[in-house]
């Protein structure tokens, strides 16, 4: 009899395809000897009046060494940027990726990665995009690419917020071939259809989110199948109320309805945080590190032995935390989840997979808990190191708009960098060079703005004038020892000169005794400036 489910189904409508499938191994024991057989089934679907012939040749079975990766998707697309990941096909720890316009013939390279996620930069707005990931075994062995479409978008994540796509189908078959398509300013942001053979007489309707951009027209457009009768659309806007409904669309092809965007009433984004990684290992410890998916500063953390049923859990207050009480030479997964508050929280990230040094592999635990205290154009790092593992550390920092990096060495879990451009944004981590010889990977980066307060409020802060008020003397210090007194006026509140003193001394003592009580400016000049303070005598 005919089977209602098949591994793979392809559509052909003339010519010759190439195909080249995973199949699953039917026996659950992967170790054991068994014969399965491979069934090809011919169907007219009745789109023309006679039935072809059909011929499957050169057929080809082997054993499948390195699987592709699964699950590519990219989330979080802006109007030049967007973030791909994905699920290892096997035990993998190491990927290819490729991407490039859709109309191009020439790939663009990145590799290689050794976490499932990478953030595309410097893409085109409004433009479709391909992008694939093939999995790299070692020794040569590569998997076939996973592949994925997707369009830039007009405005930025920020600007953007989902709408729900109710796709129903009142037989339970599928659309039929037939199928939406979502548009922003001429742009295709989405096709939908209800999943061929994902619905059923208990489900009869598909759900897709969708993220749109703020206050932009947006048209839906539908593209005609089979048994338009059977299908029904709706859309629900952010705070869940029904923008547009239609069932039976047999009597509608091309543009179903058209409609402004309204993200004013959304709820509050939380992004999924990206680029979760564990690097070097240690044989009872482990450091996961991520990068925030928008500004929260709380995330859930969840992590097993890959034979394990259940998670433990834990909250992390940085992007990055420590599992520890491990056991050496295991397989893990963690995963992480972003805490924005008020109960809202982040789906999960795809988990990722390490597995932790045996007792008797040497290894260098990174830096973690990096934090970065800002006092004008000076930034003191401070972080947290793996007792008794190391005694000398890398900095790295840079300006956030440049890409070359400038590394200081420290030999204690602080440092203070000094003298930087004001009023700028930089990006720092820390490197540990391990007592056994080895070096770790990067700790958690962070990223910080040095201030800008200008030279006359920064000498109005250095100089001071004590005490105040005074019956004596009054003496004018300056605490930055690369600023140089050079004298100081002293006049009534009638602006009258009443004393002057040429002197570099600091402190600059002067002589108050002999005035009138009531109040006094003293003008102090500086080789940096000069600025004005005042004193009550009494």
């Amino acid at each position: 009899g005919e089977s209602s489910t098949y591994p793979y189904i392809l559509n052909q409508t003339g010519g010759t395809i190439h195909v080249t499938a995973l199949l699953p191994n039917p026996n659950t024991n992967p170790t054991a000897t068994s014969t399965a057989k491979l069934v090809f089934a011919w169907k007219n679907d009745g789109s023309v009046t006679y039935e072809p012939a059909a011929i499957v040749s050169n057929l080809q079975i082997g054993d499948i060494t390195c699987p592709s990766p699964t699950n590519v998707t990219v989330t979080n697309i802006g109007t030049t940027s967007a973030n791909v990941s994905w699920t290892a096909g096997g035990t993998e720890t190491a990927w290819n990726l490729q991407y490039k316009e859709s109309t191009a013939s020439t790939w663009s390279a990145v590799i290689p990665l050794t976490t499932p996620s990478y953030q595309l930069t410097g893409l085109t707005a409004q433009t479709s995009y391909n992008v694939r990931v093939q999995a790299d075994c070692g020794s040569g062995d590569e998997s076939t690419f996973a592949n994925y479409s997707f369009n830039t978008a007009s405005c930025e994540v920020i600007d953007q917020c989902g709408y729900t796509f109710v796709l129903g189908d009142g037989y339970g078959d599928g659309w039929n071939d037939g199928y939406l398509t979502v548009q922003q300013n001429g742009t295709t942001i989405a096709v939908l259809e209800a999943s061929d053979h994902g619905l059923s007489s208990t489900q009869t309707y598909d759900t897709a989110m969708v993220a749109l951009c703020d206050n932009q027209t947006t048209t839906l457009n539908w593209h005609s199948g089979d048994y338009d009768d059977e299908i029904s659309i709706k859309v629900m806007g952010p705070d869940g109320t029904q923008v547009f409904y239609q069932n039976d669309l047999s009597t509608t092809s091309g543009t179903l309805y058209t409609f402004t965007t309204d993200c004013s009433n959304a709820p509050a984004t939380c992004n999924v945080p990206t680029g979760l990684a564990v690097n070097n290992p240690g044989q009872t410890t482990a450091t996961a590190t991520w990068t925030a998916g928008g500004t929260e500063t709380s995330w859930n953390v969840q992590y097993k032995a890959a034979s394990a049923s259940s998670w433990q859990s834990a909250t992390a207050n940085a992007t990055s935390y420590t599992m520890t009480g491990l056991t050496p030479g295991t397989a893990y997964q963690v995963k992480v989840q972003a805490n924005c508050g008020s109960g809202n929280t982040s789906d999960w990230t795809t988990a990722v997979s390490f597995t932790t040094a045996n007792e008797d592999t040497p290894t260098c635990p990174a830096p973690t808990g990096l934090t970065a205290t800002v006092d004008h154009t000076d930034v003191t790092l401070t972080w947290q190191q793996e007792p008794n593992t190391a005694t000398e550390w890398q900095i790295n920092y840079r300006l956030a708009t440049e890409s070359n990096w400038s590394t200081v060495t420290a030999t204690s879990t602080t440092y203070t960098l000094t003298d930087l451009t004001a009023n700028a944004q930089y990006v720092a981590n820390v490197v540990a060079h391990c007592t056994n010889g080895l070096t770790s990977d990067e700790s958690n980066t962070v990223t910080f703005e040095t201030n800008n307060i200008g030279v006359e409020d920064y000498l109005n802060k250095a100089v001071t004038l004590y005490p105040n008020p005074a019956t004596e003397m009054v003496s004018v210090a300056v605490s930055d020892a690369n600023i140089m007194i050079t004298g100081v006026e002293v006049y009534n509140v009638y602006g009258q000169l009443i004393n002057t003193i040429v002197s570099t001394e600091n402190p600059l003592r002067i002589n108050v005794s002999g005035l009138a009580d009531g109040m006094y400016y003293v003008h102090v000049t500086t080789d940096n400036g000069v600025v004005t303070k005042n004193f009550v005598k009494r």
